[in-house]
């Protein structure tokens, strides 16, 4: 169920040893697959709504491993920036502290990743 997947995300969160407005990238597993765009613009919109997000399974595909492809972008943005990907528009200042949000077969998977 998408809504109980949304209330994991936010438990996450707020989990986190860090404030939600101090995650400057979030990478998120859309990629134009209709059946989860609902999960991911409402992640986007409800959640992330003041955090760049970007998206990555347009260039990798979904599969099951593809978090680790997640992974490599998310270390590739935190070397080079985020190369004006932003879904949103929103250009972090610096990129020290981000998240990777996924799916797979309704198998959802959070990382937080710090910069250091």
């Amino acid at each position: 169920n998408e809504d109980e997947a949304i209330l994991k995300v936010s438990e996450f969160i707020n989990k986190l040893p860090i404030a939600k407005e101090q995650i400057d990238i979030v990478v998120l597993g859309n990629g134009g697959d209709k059946k989860y765009n609902e999960f991911y613009t409402q992640l986007a919109t409800d959640v992330f709504s003041n955090n760049c997000t970007l998206p990555f399974k347009q260039y990798s595909g979904d599969y099951g491993s593809a978090s680790g492809f997640a992974l490599g972008v998310a270390c590739h943005v935190a070397k080079n920036g985020p190369l004006n990907l932003c879904q949103n528009n929103i250009t972090p200042k610096q990129i020290k502290q981000l998240i990777i949000v996924n799916n797979f077969e309704h198998y959802y998977s959070c990382w937080h990743l710090t910069v250091g």
